[in-house]
């Protein structure tokens, strides 16, 4: 419970903050040390599957995992011709 009350108890400026910071606070709480990076961040240029592949690769990236509704969107062809599963 605590855990949700600072969750929801957090001032933020923006949805996406508070995303960040409740994305943050779970993962400490179950003790995943990760580091966490925003796209912004990376200056990954492009749109769309392109900035995708962009960010894989300046990552160090080889494998890019998805859901099933990424078929409608994703161009999975161009990650395989750039050697990335």
């Amino acid at each position: 419970y605590r855990l949700l009350e600072e969750i929801f108890n957090s001032k933020t400026p923006s949805l996406s903050l508070f995303n960040i910071h409740a994305i943050q606070l779970i993962a400490s709480y179950l003790g995943l040390e990760r580091t966490f990076l925003k796209s912004s961040d990376l200056q990954a240029q492009d749109s769309s599957s392109h900035k995708l592949l962009n960010i894989v690769k300046k990552l160090g990236g080889t494998t890019y995992i998805t859901g099933h509704g990424a078929k409608n969107y994703l161009d999975h062809e161009l990650f395989t011709s750039e050697g990335i599963d």
